[in-house]
């Protein structure tokens, strides 16, 4: 079904974060200049994304996903459906998309005819405990797994679980709570590229753990909310997004706790809208050489209508908006380019 973009992304990504995050979203942050450094040149690789720039009214809305072509700066629509997807990404040998629906996760093989990508027809591989509620997923770097966050058919809060696509095993429950502790939301898990840990989001603070589910270890600890880790292709560092100064910020560390030997580094702390108002910095995601970062850049919570799909480079210098959707025109119908997720899509 389309139906209104309150009620359609409000559905499918009500995932975003724990509840508080919407509070958290119109607090005020510093306003500092960007970086004007020059981005870096592109490597040919794909940045999957969700938008509704195709909608056909400001009545009817709809969320699909859409593939860029880093190297050719041209971009891809590659779902046609009447649900709304979230959470697109694509699999380690770049031969499969996987997104989030309200059915589950699905997955779809790409192709590339014409100068433009596409994908083929979907099926479903994951729905049992159900996902809709955990966050952005991962392929594990064998691509035989999806990790996610679900929602615990004992306990009901969400965990995070692994499911093996190529046997018929039921997915494990890699965070469930021993017996007497609180019920915590985990979800938004990313895998190393070693495939030995998961770093996800725990009740607001980042944790690790070995794949299996065993040996927790808290990398944060603050009152505020740490959330959508990604681990750095050569697995040294973990980018996130944090709201420490107010608005969310991108955030890198080495993936193991937070110290004064390793401390947070805020990427974005200097970028803001172009009148000078406070900007959000969330999901960010790394390119597969490691040497910049892709995230979804707002001004108006939570970032539906405005969102735009940026890139930074590592060291925070660099910034270049990829997508510059939005019409100046307050007239015209706004754009929503929201949670990217970089990989390299592969012609075969």
């Amino acid at each position: 079904m389309i139906t209104a973009r309150k009620t359609n992304r409000g559905t499918a990504l009500a995932c975003l974060a724990v509840a508080a995050l919407t509070t958290l979203d119109l607090v005020a942050a510093t306003s500092a200049t960007a970086s004007p450094t020059p981005a870096a040149p592109h490597r040919a690789s794909s940045i999957v994304f969700i938008s509704d720039r195709d909608s056909p009214s400001p009545d009817q809305l709809t969320d699909e996903v859409y593939l860029y072509d880093t190297a050719a700066g041209h971009t891809s629509r590659l779902t046609t459906n009447d649900v709304a997807e979230a959470f697109p990404v694509l699999s380690p040998d770049g031969r499969y998309l996987a997104y989030l629906s309200n059915t589950g996760i699905s997955v779809c093989p790409l192709s590339f005819a014409a100068g433009s990508w596409s994908c083929g027809p979907a099926r479903g591989v994951v729905s049992d405990p159900a996902p809709g509620n955990g966050g952005r997923f991962v392929w594990t770097p064998d691509g035989r797994s999806i990790v996610y966050g679900g929602t615990d058919p004992v306990g009901g809060d969400v965990d995070i679980f692994s499911v093996n696509l190529f046997n018929l095993k039921s997915a494990r429950n890699l965070t469930q709570e021993a017996s007497g502790e609180p019920a915590a939301f985990d979800g938004a898990p990313t895998v190393s590229p070693d495939g030995h840990y998961v770093v996800y989001a725990h009740a607001g603070d980042l944790y690790r753990r070995r794949i299996d589910g065993t040996q927790p270890v808290a990398l944060t600890s603050t009152p505020t909310t740490e959330f959508a880790p990604a681990y750095s292709p050569d697995g040294s560092k973990i980018a996130f997004h944090s709201n420490r100064p107010g608005t969310f910020d991108i955030y890198v560390m080495q993936p193991r706790p937070e110290s004064t030997e390793n401390p947070v580094v805020d990427l974005t702390s200097e970028v803001i809208a172009p009148d000078g108002s406070a900007s959000h910095e969330r999901y960010p995601t790394w390119s597969p050489d490691g040497a910049e970062i892709a995230f979804w850049w707002y001004v108006i919570p939570p970032g539906l209508d405005d969102g735009e799909i940026y890139t930074i480079r590592a060291d925070g210098t660099g910034i270049e908006n990829l997508t510059a959707n939005n019409p100046t025109d307050p007239a015209a119908q706004a754009v929503g380019d929201i949670t990217p997720a970089w990989g390299t899509a592969r012609r075969h």
